[in-house]
């Protein structure tokens, strides 16, 4: 796996940024605006799943747009709100290798051609997710998956 940009420390972003750090931690990292959240994810994720005991992801790398060196992402996971499909598209063209790759999280059908718009020649892809996933705390995610009742 290439190195992996999470943009969007929301709910979804945490979730999907989580998921994969506790797998290969040395290969995501997440982009939040909030300095108070990076200082919280220096001490870790939690991901509480519905039934099973939660991960605990130990390292999870965060830092502020401003932080992120250029051209070192292979692949840009976009988890911010719709209205900010424009700055995320301008931040992962910085983040994003030449061949890399922006994927849409975003709630919405439309999002993939305004990221395409500020993305320059970076191909961007719609994707979707249907996780309920409230935040409870910071560095805390539960993952809320629904249950067939017979």
């Amino acid at each position: 796996m290439g190195k992996v940009v999470v943009i969007g420390a929301g709910a979804i972003g945490l979730l999907y940024a989580g998921a994969l750090a506790s797998v290969h931690p040395d290969r995501v990292f997440v982009i939040t605006r909030r300095e108070s959240l990076k200082s919280a994810l220096a001490h870790g994720l939690t991901l509480a799943w519905p039934d099973s005991a939660p991960t605990r992801i130990s390292r999870l790398e965060a830092r502020l747009p401003a932080e992120c060196p250029a051209g070192e992402a292979d692949v840009a996971l976009v988890a911010m709100a719709a209205y900010d499909s424009a700055e995320a598209g301008k931040l992962a063209q910085k983040l994003l290798k030449p061949d890399g790759l922006c994927i849409t999280l975003q709630n919405g059908l439309d999002n993939q051609a305004a990221l395409a718009a500020s993305l320059g020649e970076a191909p961007a892809l719609q994707g979707a997710t249907s996780f309920p996933v409230p935040v409870p705390a910071a560095g805390e995610v539960s993952i809320q998956i629904g249950r067939a009742h017979v």
